[in-house]
C-alpha cells in the first residue's frame, strides 16, 4: 500500500488531498457594484439647506445644482465659493449664534 492511500483512509482525516488548501486558492471575483442610484452630495445639501429654510431668507444666493456643475469650472468658480461661504456662515450661526454675533457679516463677499 502506497503512503498516499494509507494517510487518506486513516482515522479522523477529512479532507481529501486532492483539494488544495483554501489558502492557495484565489478569492472569487465579484462583479462592480451597480452606481449609486440616490441623490448626490450636491442635491442633499440643498434639500438640507431648504429643509432649514435658508432658502427663504432674503440673502439667499440662488443656490443651485447648476451652481456646483464643473462644467464651466472657471466662470463658476467665484459663484460657487461665494455660496458655499454664505451656507457656512447660516450653518454656523444656528449652530452657535453667540459667536457668530462677534463675527461681522461679510458684506463685501455677499451682496
Amino acid at each position: 500500500m502506497s503512503s498516499l492511500t494509507s494517510n487518506a483512509s486513516a482515522p479522523g482525516r477529512s479532507r481529501s488531498l486532492r483539494i488544495p488548501p483554501s489558502s492557495n486558492l484565489k478569492p472569487p471575483l465579484t462583479a462592480p457594484l451597480p452606481p449609486a442610484s440616490g441623490p448626490t452630495n450636491i442635491k442633499l445639501f440643498l434639500t438640507n439647506l431648504r429643509l432649514l429654510d435658508l432658502d427663504l431668507r432674503e440673502d439667499w444666493p440662488d443656490i443651485k445644482a447648476v451652481t456646483f456643475s464643473t462644467k464651466d469650472a472657471q466662470q463658476n468658480q467665484k459663484k460657487r465659493i461665494q455660496c458655499v461661504e454664505w451656507a457656512l456662515y447660516q450653518l454656523f450661526a444656528i449652530w452657535d449664534p453667540e459667536e457668530t454675533s462677534n463675527v461681522p457679516y461679510p458684506k463685501e463677499i455677499f451682496p
